[in-house]
């Protein structure tokens, strides 16, 4: 359920206040997955690794979940207040202020691996984000005619995240006797995040064709984090880490089920995991606009931005595998043309692009001598995408409207060396980026024609993605099958293939457009996909897209 209200008041004719109050609530279970692979313990492999059941290939239906409770379920309810106001100090300059809040809670559980089994789940995944966010701008961006437009402003942003999360892994290899029989770990995570910023943009009229636009943003960014592994249920855990750190740091840390284990610098439990991570950077954008003509435009920038550092929320044992990853950079350079010709019956738009990354954040592995493979959010220190695209629009009839797009892009990975999903220490130079499809192709047809006193429409639209990686190097390195107890359907489980999807759509606007009625399909073709594949510790998992799905929609303006 979600509803929004918009209420738009001019006080004067200076002044315009805008304010949208809005909120959802969201009760719908997560998607059961399918367990492809697994990755059983060389040594000792569990009763979960040696008797779940893969699922079989191309069937969509064919998922399991936990009935405990891990069972899968899902609560998220999303409040959100945004006020905007508007006043104009003169004819050309106006002063901006828009205030932003946002609160979000979640009381979620999840099957992780996709079995009745407990190898790696998370039956508590509790928690909440309140956001504030307030930026003010002076600008003259508005005005009709002037030479040189600008914008000058700033930015302050605090946010508060908290999760509670419980991993439980009672039919994992991990729960043994050497083991003390741990079963369930809980991660206690809590931020508080501060951004500051300030910009400037101009745009400036070389000619009556050209025009140069530069902007910049200086932004300073401030993590305060606070990351506690505790024990939940039997408490197993703590006693074991009670007798690790007795064992390797020398000292008796008695620890409760509340107590934080992950081992500090000293190999010592007890105390949470506190971090900064104080980041700042400046971002910029140059380029030209060249108006070659009333219906052609050609332009070229070059840009900087960045994507902030984070922490990692995993079943560490050490504090060391808490450590963030650093903020990513990219240097990206565009040149593209916009056009229209025939008198408007089509119109073009094409764009080159290459995108020179630094610090790219991905998912990455992890190995931890007692918990196994863990997801970590990693860096790759050099990678680049090439690519191209374009949209074509054609009218060649009154009612009638042809759209085509598509992209190609060549993503490299120039220097990475790190843990692969199967617990091989790899390097990772020349695979591709992660969910980087080299081709992505759309046509739509759409056709109007005049019915009584409305339009009858009747449309259709074609996707097309080739295959991507859903962890670099997925599409290289084989599933080790004859190793041990391991099992898999899939000799690459994170490489998820291309697949073509039809859409379909029919229906009747009525006169002045205030109500509109129409039959829809999606995947009318019922064609089996895969939008994810995800490695949780031993096991690989796959989530499928939607199957052919259809419907019926009702419009109503009042106004």
């Amino acid at each position: 359920m979600a509803a929004r209200m918009i209420m738009a008041w001019r006080p004067s004719d200076r002044l315009k206040l805008e304010l949208n109050v809005n909120g959802s609530v969201d009760r719908s279970d997560p998607q059961a997955l399918q367990l492809v692979s697994i990755l059983a313990s060389p040594t000792a492999p569990s009763v979960g690794e040696l008797n779940a059941v893969l699922a079989p290939l191309n069937v969509r239906r064919a998922a399991n979940w936990s009935t405990d409770e891990a069972r899968p379920s899902g609560n998220r309810k999303l409040f959100q207040a945004i006020l905007r106001a508007d006043l104009d100090l003169s004819e050309s300059v106006t002063l901006t202020s828009i205030s932003t809040y946002n609160h979000l809670s979640q009381k979620m559980a999840f099957d992780l691996d996709g079995t009745d089994f407990q190898i790696v789940d998370a039956p508590q995944d509790d928690g909440s984000i309140e956001d504030y966010n307030q930026e003010i701008r002076l600008s003259n961006a508005n005005t009709v005619g002037a030479i040189f437009r600008w914008t000058l402003g700033g930015l302050y942003n605090k946010s508060t995240v908290n999760e509670d999360q419980w991993i439980t892994y009672k039919h994992a290899a991990s729960n043994n006797a050497d083991n003390l029989f741990i079963n369930a770990s809980g991660i206690d995570t809590r931020a508080k995040i501060e951004n500051w910023a300030v910009f400037a943009n101009g745009e400036f009229e070389l000619t009556s064709d050209l025009t140069f636009k530069a902007g910049a943003r200086y932004t300073k960014s401030i993590n305060d984090t606070y990351i506690c592994g505790y024990s939940p249920g039997d408490g197993n855990v703590a006693k074991l880490f009670t007798l690790l750190g007795e064992l390797l740091g020398g000292q008796s840390v008695p620890l409760s089920t509340t107590d934080c284990y992950p081992l500090n610098d000293q190999l010592l439990p007890g105390t949470p995991y506190l971090d900064k991570l104080s980041e700042d950077n400046i971002s910029w954008k140059t380029g030209i606009d060249f108006q070659a003509s009333p219906d052609t435009l050609l332009y070229a920038n070059v840009a900087r931005g960045y994507k902030a550092g984070s922490y990692p929320a995993i079943t560490a044992a050490t504090q060391a595998e808490l450590k963030p990853a650093k903020q990513e950079a990219v240097t990206s350079y565009e040149a593209g043309v916009k056009t229209r010709f025939a008198g408007n019956l089509v119109q073009l738009n094409g764009a080159v692009f290459y995108s020179d990354y630094r610090d790219k954040q991905v998912q990455g592995t992890v190995t931890s001598d007692l918990f196994g493979l863990l997801q970590q959010l990693q860096n790759i220190p050099k990678s680049h995408i090439f690519g191209v695209e374009a949209d074509l629009i054609l009218r060649p009839i009154a009612g009638l409207t042809l759209t085509g797009s598509g992209s190609y892009l060549k993503t490299k990975v120039d220097e990475y060396e790190s843990i692969n999903t199967y617990g091989e220490f790899t390097d990772f130079s020349g695979d591709r980026l992660p969910f980087a499809p080299t081709w992505t192709l759309i046509g739509d047809i759409d056709y109007r024609v005049p019915v009584g006193s409305g339009t009858a429409f009747v449309g259709g639209t074609v996707n097309y993605r080739s295959s991507v990686d859903a962890y670099v190097g997925a599409s290289r390195l084989a599933f080790p099958s004859g190793v041990g107890a391991n099992r898999t359907q899939l000799e690459y489980p994170y490489r998820i293939d291309g697949y073509t999807l039809v859409d379909a759509r029919l229906g009747y606007e009525f006169a002045d457009d205030r109500v509109t009625i129409s039959a829809w399909g999606k995947n009318i073709f019922n064609t089996y996909n895969i939008q994810n594949a995800i490695s949780y510790g031993p096991v690989a998992v796959r989530a499928t897209g939607l199957p052919a799905t259809y419907g019926i929609s009702l419009g109503v303006k009042w106004y």
